[in-house]
């Protein structure tokens, strides 16, 4: 923990701010915080029990809700996110648009569009290119594979008519590409 500490201290230090941006932010609730809600965070931030802003860096934290485009590594029981780049480890990470790179936690939703890798008990997204791996894994359209106890995939171009009603299930794996 101290090494992380360091790291994000560095990196902080070493990013080049501007006005509405910080490099730190401690939060007990969005309203008790360093900075406010609308200031970027390029660094490190770190919520005692919830957390609101845009970042560019680490978030550790219970509740963070990560607003905008933003980037990095967040770690927390609920994660939530705008638009998000990077990889988020929680118990529930709920992307409500974009997401790119790795969701790991117990539920993982990602709204608009994924790309990348979702581990997880359970794995939804709207559309997905990549991999879902998890027990139950859904998605209106694949581009990529899942493996799991139930793949769900509602737009699978393989079927029409029909079949499209009876096969949008699969067990052990499913893919499209």
């Amino acid at each position: 923990m101290k090494k992380l500490f360091s790291v994000a201290l560095l990196l902080t230090a070493m990013t080049k701010m501007q006005a509405g941006d910080a490099g730190l932010q401690l939060s007990l609730i969005p309203s008790i915080a360093l900075e406010g809600s609308e200031t970027t965070i390029h660094g490190l931030t770190l919520n005692l029990l919830c957390g609101e802003n845009p970042q560019q860096g680490v978030t550790l934290g219970f509740y963070n809700i990560i607003t905008g485009d933003s980037a990095g590594f967040t770690f927390g029981t609920v994660n939530y996110s705008a638009t998000y780049t990077g990889v988020q480890w929680g118990l529930l990470n709920l992307t409500k648009n974009n997401f790119t790179g790795w969701q790991f936690g117990g539920i993982n939703y990602a709204g608009t569009e994924f790309k990348g890798l979702q581990s997880g008990i359970i794995n939804v997204a709207d559309h997905c290119t990549g991999l879902q791996l998890g027990v139950v894994n859904s998605t209106d359209s694949l581009k990529g594979l899942q493996i799991g106890a139930l793949n769900i995939t509602t737009q699978n171009r393989w079927f029409s008519g029909a079949a499209r009603q009876l096969a949008p299930v699969w067990p052990v794996v499913n893919w499209s590409f």
